[in-house]
C-alpha cells in the first residue's frame, strides 16, 4: 500500500486545514495554547465565533471539527486574563485509558464522578511545561474518552 504524504505547510498557505487525527490535533492545539495564540487555534479547528464575553475575557465556539478518525464537537475556546485553552467532546472514536497512557504516561486521576449523572466524568490530568491536559471518561461509556481540555497555566507542578 503506498504511503500518502501531506504537505501541511502548503495546505495552510492555501488557507486549508491539514487532515488531523485526534492526537495530532491535540498536539497542534497544545502548541497554540502554550503560545497563547488564538489565531493558531483557529487555523487548526476553523473559524471561531464569539460565544460569550465577560470582564474576564472572551469565549469562542466553532462548528464540529472533522478529523481523520472521528469528530470534535461542543468546542469552546477561552481567551481570558486568567485562563486560555480549548475544550471539546469526542464523537465517533473510542480512545481507551491504555491509549491515553501510551501518549501521556504521567496522567493521574484528578476528579471522580459523584453518582448524580451518567454524564459525569472520571478526569485524568497531566501537565507538560505550561500546558495542562485534562481527559474525561464519562460514566455512560467509561471505556472511551469523552472529552478533553488543553489549557495554559503559569503554575508548574
Amino acid at each position: 500500500m503506498p504511503t500518502i504524504t501531506v504537505d501541511t505547510a502548503k495546505m495552510q498557505q492555501q488557507g486549508r486545514r491539514p487532515p488531523y487525527d485526534f492526537w495530532s490535533a491535540v498536539t497542534a492545539l497544545s502548541e497554540a495554547v502554550a503560545q497563547r495564540d488564538i489565531e493558531a487555534i483557529s487555523r487548526v479547528i476553523g473559524h471561531l465565533q464569539p460565544y460569550s464575553e465577560s470582564g474576564y475575557g472572551q469565549i469562542y465556539s466553532t462548528a464540529a471539527f472533522d478529523m481523520t478518525d472521528g469528530q470534535l464537537t461542543e468546542i469552546r475556546v477561552v481567551d481570558g486574563r486568567t485562563e486560555f485553552g480549548v475544550r471539546g467532546t469526542l464523537n465517533g472514536l473510542c480512545i481507551s485509558i491504555e491509549d491515553l497512557r501510551a501518549h501521556y504516561p504521567g496522567i493521574k486521576i484528578s476528579d471522580i464522578p459523584r453518582g448524580r449523572s451518567l454524564e459525569e466524568e472520571l478526569i485524568y490530568r497531566v501537565q507538560e511545561a505550561s500546558v495542562l491536559y485534562s481527559f474525561g471518561f464519562a460514566e455512560k461509556a467509561p471505556g472511551c474518552l469523552n472529552s478533553f481540555r488543553v489549557r495554559w497555566t503559569n503554575i508548574t507542578t
